[in-house]
């Protein structure tokens, strides 16, 4: 599995100009690597079945959670998803492969 990591112009000419800095206050930090996952230990939310029963799942929880930024609810639903995906088959997945947008910020 290879995967990537966008962001925004400015952050890119940033890193082209003064390279990837490391800060512990909720900065992120890039990581290469190669993963060897069988396709069966993979939930992949790029399966239109499996997107189908998210947006289903996510209509009916997200308002429910309480408290949190929008970022923050979405990254919750996700989470509540999976769980619930891995307690209804009795399965734990060792890589979950999601697309999403990039922050606005």
């Amino acid at each position: 599995m290879k995967g990537t990591h966008g962001t925004c112009s400015s952050n890119a000419n940033s890193i082209r100009t003064n390279g990837f800095r490391y800060s512990n206050v909720g900065h992120c930090s890039v990581i290469f690597t190669h993963l060897n996952v069988e396709n069966q230990d993979i939930l992949d939310f790029e399966d239109q079945q499996v997107r189908e029963k998210f947006v289903v799942y996510s209509q009916k929880v997200y308002e429910r959670i309480k408290g949190k930024s929008k970022e923050e609810k979405i990254s919750t639903t996700y989470d509540l998803f999976v769980s619930e995906v891995e307690k209804t088959i009795g399965k734990t997945f060792s890589m979950i492969h999601v697309k999403v947008q990039a922050p606005q910020t």
